[in-house]
């Protein structure tokens, strides 16, 4: 049996460190990849777990940083995602940030607000840098212009993926697999549970999700993978709906995940 080749990359960042993260992450996306294109073949989609360095500039937010001592670590990830932005084929990074704000608070997010600043800062300049090294590599006949162009479809590619307060305001959302956990782990929290599933914004407003449930890191995976409700979460107009839209304003996204069609 030939095993068909991936179609589209994504280098998956994330600020948590725990044991299996990355994967969480990329179990969360390809929920919302059908949400954008239903005919989608996501197993033609290689995700990329973030790399040691990576890692040590995303953990703890230390992205926004303005610590002279932090500024190498934060160097090193903006070279990484401007590397990847420009691969031939494209490719795609997807940096899963916190809000560490309720929803109806996020317009005070800081993440939010910084991100920004961060890619201005350490991944627009290696974006601009590549592409002319590029140029002037294989000799081509490429004005300012035409990079500038290049170098703004690249950072496009760049997909912030940011849940409101915390990521677990979207893994609790798979209520009948928290249900579970949670009934093997104590069956205390059950009817909170069942609350949520009837009110699918509420996990968005809530100010500390880790101290909700008997449920931790190691139960992530789980959550992201194990039939997640994507279409009754988008449904809640929330943080999880914010991000399916935001990768749906991404054309080179549309058109990679069309490539993966039968």
């Amino acid at each position: 049996m030939i095993r068909e080749q991936a179609c589209l990359s994504i280098l998956v960042l994330t600020e948590d460190s725990a044991e299996g993260s990355c994967e969480t992450v990329a179990a969360l996306m390809k929920k919302m990849v059908l949400l954008v294109d239903p005919a989608c073949r996501t197993h033609l989609i290689a995700f990329e777990p973030q790399g040691e360095h990576e890692q040590r500039a995303m953990r703890g937010n230390l992205w926004k940083s303005r610590n002279p001592f932090d500024r190498q670590k934060i160097i090193l990830l903006g070279r990484a995602i401007a590397a990847k932005l420009i691969e031939d084929p494209i490719g795609f990074v997807a940096f899963h940030v916190d809000g560490d704000r309720r929803w109806v608070e996020r317009a005070s997010s800081e993440n939010v607000a910084k991100f920004p600043e961060f890619v201005s800062t350490y991944v627009q300049p290696g974006v601009h840098h590549a592409l002319r090294r590029q140029r002037d590599r294989d000799a081509l006949a490429t004005s300012d212009q035409d990079i500038a162009r290049a170098a703004e479809a690249a950072l496009a590619r760049l997909l912030r993926l940011t849940p409101f307060r915390s990521i677990e305001a979207w893994l609790y959302q798979n209520t009948a697999e928290a249900r579970r956990l949670c009934q093997v782990a104590c069956g205390r929290h059950v009817a909170k549970i069942d609350g949520w599933a009837a009110d699918r914004g509420a996990l968005d407003e809530l100010e500390d999700l880790k101290a909700e449930l008997c449920l931790d890191s190691k139960h992530h995976l789980e959550l992201a993978q194990r039939a997640f409700p994507a279409d009754e979460v988008f449904g809640a107009n929330k943080s999880y709906a914010a991000a399916v839209l935001g990768l749906l304003d991404c054309a080179d996204f549309c058109a990679a995940l069309a490539r993966t069609h039968a």
